[in-house]
């Protein structure tokens, strides 16, 4: 081998090592570019306050059964509820028709263990 022939091969070696960095370099730009350009539009379409508003609010474990429950009974008032695994309400604080907010506890029979009115 001469070394003219080396030296070829050296530059021919750097060139395809400098072609695959410029292709690493193109994708992860592009990658990179495709990010950006998906936060600004979901930026535009996302809601600008941090307000949520529903009827009502239900909240179930991982096996999907109902704990928690909030929600405005219309004659009345707002009603929280949380319930035990088997669906029982275990604790309540609501508000009756004259504005008066009531507390209760009960076990798992649904006897009141606790029944306080404010």
């Amino acid at each position: 081998m001469t070394p003219a022939d080396t030296d070829f091969k050296m530059v021919m070696a750097r060139l395809e090592k400098v072609e695959r960095q410029n292709r690493r370099f193109k994708l992860v730009g592009t990658v990179l570019l495709l990010i950006m350009a998906a936060v600004l539009l979901l930026g535009a379409v996302l809601p600008k306050t941090r307000v949520l508003e529903a009827q009502e609010l239900i909240i179930r474990d991982k096996n999907n059964k109902v704990r928690t429950w909030m929600r405005v009974v219309e004659e009345r008032g707002p009603n929280v509820a949380l319930l035990d695994e088997d669906g029982k309400t275990r604790f309540m604080l609501d508000m009756n028709g004259c504005g008066q907010v009531a507390v209760k506890f009960t076990d798992k029979e649904g006897n009141f263990l606790l029944k306080k009115t404010f």
